[in-house]
Order: C-alpha cells, then sequence, then structure tokens
C-alpha cells in the first residue's frame, strides 16, 4: 500500500468513527429525555419529591445539550465546519 492509500485509510476510519460517534450522543440524549425523564418522574413520585417540575426543565435541557453537542460533532467530522482541519 502506499502512504497516500494509508493516508486516506486513516481518514475514513476517523470520519466513520466520528459520525457513530455522534450519532450514538444524539441519540443518548434523546432518550435521556423521552425515556429517562418518565422512569424519573415515577421513581420521584414514589419517594413524594415535592421539586418533579423543578427537575423537569433541567433533565430536558440536559438531552437537548447532548443532542446539540453530537450535531456540532457530526459537523466537525463532515469537514464542512468552514475551516480546514490540522490533520
Amino acid at each position: 500500500m502506499s502512504p497516500e492509500s494509508n493516508v486516506l485509510m486513516v481518514s475514513r476510519i476517523r470520519a466513520v468513527s466520528g459520525f457513530v460517534a455522534s450519532g450514538l450522543m444524539v441519540a443518548s440524549g434523546l432518550m435521556h429525555s423521552v425515556m429517562g425523564w418518565p422512569a424519573v418522574q415515577v421513581a420521584l413520585q414514589k419517594a413524594d419529591a415535592r421539586a418533579i417540575a423543578g427537575l423537569a426543565v433541567p433533565w430536558h435541557f440536559t438531552g437537548g445539550a447532548m443532542m446539540t453537542f453530537g450535531a456540532l460533532a457530526a459537523l466537525a467530522f463532515s469537514g464542512r465546519s468552514g475551516e480546514k482541519r490540522p490533520c
């Protein structure tokens, strides 16, 4: 194999692994909000916690932040972020 083909293969592996990780981050953020909150809400109701409504907002904000970070990571790995990467 030539050095150019090795660089191309490493670049493709880096891009694919970056997109997989980004997808997992977006999916985990979505599941955090969609599936996680109902389970936590039930547990808090069983414990007779009073701050259930106050915890819903930061819980969903965190899920949104996870999804946003995953989308930004996908943008960085796509190479279309507008700037050249050093490697």
